[in-house]
This record gives C-alpha cells, structure tokens and sequence, in this order.
C-alpha cells in the first residue's frame, strides 16, 4: 500500500472516532440534563423550589440549602456538604402529618392528603420540610401557586389539628408548638 492510501484510511477512522466521540457526549448531556430536570433544591426562608441545574448553591452570598427534592419519587433529602454522614446516617421516613388541606377561611381549596402519602423523607438529623417546602414540591406537580393569604390545616401524626400559614418556615414535625391561627 502506498502511503496515501494509508494517510486516507487515517483521515477516515479519526473523523469516524471523532464524530463518535462528540454523539457520545451529546447522548450523555441529554442525559445527564433529563436526571437533573426533577432535582430541585429547598433553601432556609424560601417557598420556591429551585431546579440544580439553574442555581449556585456556592456563592458566598447564596441562601442556605436545607433541602434536596426529587419530583420522580417524591422525596426530601437533608442537605450536607458531608457526604459521609448522608451517606452513614441517613433514615428515610414519612412526614409527621397524617393530612394537610388549604384552606380560604372556611373553605377547602385543596386537599394534599394523597400527595404528602407518597412524599419520604431522607435525613440524618431526624429533620422534617416546612410545610412551605411541601408546598413548593406541591406546586411543581400541580403547576399551582397558591396566595400568600391562604393558611393550611394540619393534622399531625398525634392527631392534633393545626393551622399555620401556607408560608411557614417552622418544621413539620414542629408546628404543632408553633401554631398560628
């Protein structure tokens, strides 16, 4: 063979491997994008759900992250920067609330019962989301946001009934000793 011939076979296999290559990667962004789309992040003060890939948790300035959500299988994990205590000490639970409803004055505009059934929690303090966090999972399946003015009821898993606001911050497990009216 002479060697055109074979700097013509070379020129064909890497232009093959590169078009492989740059497909490969292609494939893995798609991927890599479509698990990330259901990870949202839950940060100290906030009722929004932020989605991974659009915010920067790095930032001298950013907010505290308290919360990890997966929209897919409706479950909170407890931030850390630790991987090894998420990793080691981690308990997955149910929430401490046996129903939640929203309510204008006496009126029940939705009722998540069947939504917060399905949502565990992944957690090494033994921490519970706000119930603004569990609104803020909420809203992204039900594409609704609801009014600041709307309160929620609660009945918690010791079958005590209590109202708070859809905006409170206070831990689930703990808003029967924070209850507002």
């Amino acid at each position: 063979m002479n060697l055109i011939v074979l700097l013509t076979y070379y020129n064909y296999v890497h232009s093959c491997v590169i078009r492989a290559v740059d497909a490969f990667f292609e494939v893995y962004d798609a991927v890599l994008h479509a698990f990330e789309k259901n990870l949202y992040i839950l940060f100290e003060g906030r009722s929004v759900a932020y989605s991974t890939s659009t915010v920067n948790t790095e930032a001298p300035s950013s907010a505290k992250p308290l919360w990890f959500y997966d929209k897919d299988t409706q479950t909170f994990v407890e931030w850390s920067t630790d991987r090894e205590a998420v990793m080691t000490s981690t308990t997955k639970k149910s929430l401490s609330a046996l129903s939640l409803t929203i309510m204008n004055d006496d009126e029940i505009l939705h009722d998540l019962t069947d939504f917060i059934s399905g949502i565990s929690v992944q957690t090494f303090r033994g921490q519970q989301p706000s119930v603004a966090h569990i609104l803020a999972a909420w809203a992204l399946s039900s594409k609704i946001v609801l009014d600041r003015s709307y309160k929620t009821t609660i009945i918690t898993d010791s079958a005590d009934f209590v109202t708070v606001s859809v905006e409170s911050h206070v831990p689930l497990g703990e808003v029967a000793t924070e209850q507002t009216t």
